[in-house]
């Protein structure tokens, strides 16, 4: 996922309403036009349990200093070993001592720097995966037991996942990538992570059980991703069963038909997209030293943290700067090409109360909020909306399939 860039609007799908995300503050509106949400210690420099540092930090920050310490220690005890511990080493674990083009010797010490470095990340991104899983569940109080949850089993998950397919947060319909994304600068992970872990939220899933994903480092496309290289890549994770994180990410359609963990998500980007990258460091000699490793590392945050070196969410960020202050987003002022206030809106428009079946916990229909005349009218209003978009989503299909057959 490479850092944002900002192209100007083309028409939006939904109309554009505020709606400050369910994780942040509340905005301090001055005019209809566009509310300046933006708050320092709200957004920036408020403690994100998760890292032990700000929610704004720079996550490529905290990676280089952590992969500064590794490489060193990599780097001073591979210079200490002798020639017999490295062949020795080498053997045990399977590692080339020559090169497949000429036969010629290669430089050992390297190859074993390089793998202890790569170990050593693994090692510290799955014992990162273990004690959040370790984590005790939060306790729900008396009230929220009624309506909520402090995990949610696979079924919901998957139910959770697809339920984006029928959004303006889809992927999957070109007409729409060709409104919010037409030069396939975003790739929009950030945006999706944004949709899912709202629609946790609303569905009843409480917020400590809620967290943004990332994994930091560079990343080779895939022949379906229309961008370059990846720097990052963020999904929602949520607590499963035993409270093993899972994650609800859309990128690949697998994550849509069986639930996957936090554990094997990492895997598989470490596995497939992670690329080597050069780490300098100065050894024990004092001499500079460069290490190509590769280092995919991952990252637990508050869910409302929306990029690697982004804040938490806010409208100002996200929905565009109305820098002539004239209460208006027009053009060049519009962010994201509208995508996220159009996906604010659907969920706004779409909210699930606590009576809807698909709340993950919701109320008895015997009780009498649910058979209440406001409660039926914005069941109604909501499934309204979700017919509307899934008719909208079918038509798309259909068009697509008559233009590329």
């Amino acid at each position: 996922m490479t850092e944002r860039s900002r192209p100007i609007n083309k028409k939006s799908i939904l109309s554009s309403v505020l709606l400050l995300s369910i994780f942040q503050s509340t905005a301090m509106g001055i005019s209809p036009g566009i509310a300046p949400s933006f708050n320092a210690n709200n957004h920036l420099y408020r403690s994100d349990e998760s890292t032990g540092y700000n929610v704004g930090a720079s996550l490529y920050e905290l990676k280089l200093q952590e992969m500064k310490v590794i490489v060193k220690e990599v780097v001073d005890e591979v210079n200490n070993m002798d020639e017999n511990e490295l062949f020795n080493f080498a053997t045990k674990n399977r590692l080339y001592t020559f090169s497949s083009k000429d036969g010629a010797e290669i430089d050992l010490p390297a190859v074993v720097k390089t793998f202890k470095v790569e170990q050593a990340v693994e090692k510290r991104n799955n014992e990162l995966i273990e004690k959040m899983n370790n984590r005790p569940l939060p306790v729900l109080s008396a009230g929220q037991a009624r309506h909520h949850v402090n995990y949610i089993t696979d079924r919901q998950l998957l139910d959770t996942a697809i339920s984006i397919n029928y959004s303006p947060a889809t992927d999957g319909i070109k007409s729409l990538r060709e409104i919010y994304d037409p030069q396939g600068n975003f790739g929009f992970c950030f945006l999706r992570a944004h949709y899912y872990a709202n629609a946790a939220g609303l569905r009843g899933l409480v917020k400590e059980s809620i967290k943004k994903v990332f994994l930091v480092g560079t990343m080779k496309p895939m022949g379906f991703i229309p961008i370059g290289t990846w720097q990052f890549h963020v999904a929602t994770a949520v607590r499963g069963e035993a409270g093993v994180w899972k994650t609800l990410d859309n990128h690949l359609k697998k994550y849509q038909t069986k639930a996957s963990s936090v554990k094997d998500w990492y895997s598989f980007y470490n596995q497939w997209l992670d690329t080597p990258q050069d780490f300098e460091v100065t050894n024990a000699s004092g001499v500079n030293e460069t290490v190509k490793a590769k280092a995919l590392f991952l990252f637990f945050t508050d869910p409302a943290k929306i990029g690697a070196s982004s804040a938490a969410y806010n409208q100002e960020g996200f929905y565009g700067n109305d820098s002539d202050r004239d209460g208006k987003l027009e053009g060049a002022e519009i962010f994201y090409n509208n995508i996220f206030k159009d996906v604010d809106a659907y969920m706004k428009d779409s909210k699930i109360g606590f009576c809807d079946s698909d709340r993950y916990r919701p109320l008895p229909i015997t009780e009498k909020v649910c058979s209440s005349s406001v409660s039926k009218k914005r069941i109604a209003q909501r499934d309204k909306i979700l017919a509307q978009w899934r008719a909208k989503v079918t038509e798309f299909d259909k068009a697509e399939e008559q233009i590329d057959p």
